[in-house]
């Protein structure tokens, strides 16, 4: 019960660590695990047992050498020594026989004593298997500490003429200087031309250094990969407000702390990307519609909008929450399309309104507060993020109506159709463009989609617990 275990020996001048190599009846083996020259030396059950000493983890961890790897080779080389002695084990722990055994296994193998001996006392020491016998690669070197050198370590130059320049602290604290000073503030640099930079800073101080003798782009750029870690890097080089907007890591979602349908709405409006006519005069472009989106953070649901022509403003802001908190039905059916009141069942005041910092930031912002009892949050400056679902509902509505409809809005940098304008092919009134808008809403509450319930089901499903005044 004791064999291969490790016990930590307090009574020693230095408190040791020793494992059990052999367990007889009375008696067991023990060895120092940390004692370069260290034997097994035995110790009376009975005189063991009463010394209670601690039993620890094992505090060697062992590691299989990969298939066909040096490791592997210097692993078997070890054990064939080993496993020849391991055929009369109990003889081992006898000086006299010990030294005859290792004799033999000398003439049998060639290898050396010192070689064989210390083999045998690291299988011991090790935990008694053959990956006992794996070199330790892991404590080999100074992890993590640099060399100071002067001479210039790899090969010689072949192609290219001069002998290079050692990366030496010097150096070092130039490419430093480039890279920190030059390279980590200015979004707008390369490496490159920090490089040239930092060659700058040391043609400064030595003037007659050679050209072919400067630091490579390649030596440059393995000290910028060791020293500069790449989230830390991009973190310095990017703004902070883009930063914290589109690079820096998510750890939440927008539907965390909202509990039901209504527990938050998110409000923001849009320029719809294509032009329209009159309803009157078919030939007259009256411009690009607004577009106000009111959405149900836990469901996901549309529950309010408007579409018209005025700038954002609390007047039309008004419009798209009252829309939200009423029926629907009348709304659909001045565009000729009828539904039900459960088809769209928003109805109602949310417990918290999110917008950005515009139309409801301000005294009509109050009336919501007063008059509803609606908690108003505003998002912080250039954070869209901060109302992700009203945003990214914006893009959908462009990707489900613009392939079918004339007269839309070309990308500044789009490619041009023949050199036309493409507003004058319009030909949506603020009418029909709002009939697309009410149905392309209406499809995607009630589409099927990935999730196991799209926004109209999860909706029902949830309003039993909807916060609402």
């Amino acid at each position: 019960m004791y064999l291969n275990k490790v016990f930590l020996d307090p009574h020693s001048d230095n408190p040791t660590q020793i494992r059990v190599v052999y367990e007889y009846v009375d008696f067991l083996m023990l060895i120092d695990i940390h004692d370069e020259k260290a034997w097994p030396y035995r110790v009376g059950l009975d005189e063991f047992e009463s010394l209670s000493l601690e039993a620890i983890p094992d505090p060697i961890t062992l590691i299989t050498p990969e298939a066909g790897s040096k490791a592997e080779d210097i692993r078997d080389r070890a054990y064939r020594s080993v496993s020849l002695l391991l055929s009369d084990y109990f003889a081992l722990f006898d000086k006299k026989l010990r030294n005859q055994m290792i004799k033999t296994v000398l003439e049998v193998t060639g290898e050396p004593r010192l070689y064989v001996t210390r083999q045998l006392r690291r299988y011991w020491q090790r935990g008694m298997t053959p990956d006992a016998l794996a070199p330790d690669y892991s404590k080999c070197g100074a992890p993590g500490q640099d060399r100071v050198g002067t001479q210039k370590l790899g090969s010689k130059r072949t192609t290219s003429p001069g002998e290079g320049v050692p990366i030496t602290e010097e150096v070092a604290n130039f490419f430093r200087l480039a890279i920190e000073g030059f390279y980590l503030v200015k979004g707008d640099v390369d490496l490159k031309a920090a490089r040239t930079k930092a060659n700058g800073f040391l043609k400064s101080k030595y003037p007659k250094i050679k050209k072919e003798d400067l630091p490579t782009e390649r030596q440059f750029r393995y000290f910028y990969n060791k020293h500069y870690a790449k989230p830390l890097v991009v973190k310095a080089r990017t703004p902070s407000i883009q930063y914290a907007k589109d690079v820096l890591p998510s750890h939440s979602t927008s539907a965390t702390n909202n509990f039901g349908p209504g527990a938050r709405y998110e409000i923001d409006a849009t320029i719809a990307d294509l032009h329209l006519v009159s309803e009157y005069d078919p030939d007259r472009i009256v411009g690009r519609p607004i577009v106000y989106k009111v959405k149900d953070v836990f469901s996901r649901m549309t529950v309010g909008l408007y579409v018209g022509l005025e700038n954002p403003s609390w007047a039309t802001a008004s419009i798209a929450l009252a829309h939200a908190f009423c029926d629907k039905v009348e709304y659909c059916r001045k565009f000729g399309i009828e539904i039900i009141e459960s088809d769209w069942p928003s109805i109602g005041t949310p417990a918290t309104i999110t917008a950005d910092r515009g139309e409801l930031l301000g005294k009509h912002g109050d009336i919501l507060v007063n008059r509803f009892g609606i908690t108003l949050s505003n998002t912080r400056a250039y954070r869209g993020d901060d109302k992700g679902i009203v945003e990214k509902s914006f893009h959908m509505m462009h990707v489900e109506i613009l392939p079918y409809v004339e007269g839309k809005v070309e990308p500044v940098n789009g490619k041009k159709k023949a050199g036309k304008r493409t507003e004058l092919s319009a030909n949506l009134t603020l009418y029909d463009f709002t009939k697309m808008v009410i149905i392309s809403e209406i499809n995607r509450n009630t589409a099927y989609s990935d999730l196991l319930e799209h926004p109209f089901r999860f909706y029902l499903n949830t309003s039993d617990q909807r916060i609402v005044g």
